[in-house]
């Protein structure tokens, strides 16, 4: 199965010829072969980017929480994540 298939899929822009394309040549392979190239895909799609992916993800939640607590304005930007200021008394 060619990358340009797959990434066409995962973007989701296959022509409807492409779509049978892709299910034709998964239908042709057996099961140890698909589990190969999901593994393939999976590691390829994720090499390197699980930690940041993680990170970006908690970065983000953190922002949300943060903003409905303290307003848009409050805390400080560090390092793409925006930090709540300590309170002063």
């Amino acid at each position: 199965m060619t990358d340009s298939l797959i990434h066409k899929y995962n973007t989701d822009s296959l022509t409807p010829d492409e779509l049978q394309q892709m299910r034709d040549e998964l239908s042709a392979r057996d099961d140890d072969q698909l589990a190969a190239l999901l593994e393939a895909e999976w590691q390829k799609d994720n090499a390197g980017t699980g930690d940041s992916i993680y990170n970006s993800h908690c970065a983000t939640l953190y922002q949300r929480v943060e903003s409905r607590l303290f307003g848009d304005s409050a805390g400080q930007q560090y390092g793409g994540v925006q930090m709540a200021q300590p309170a002063r008394a």
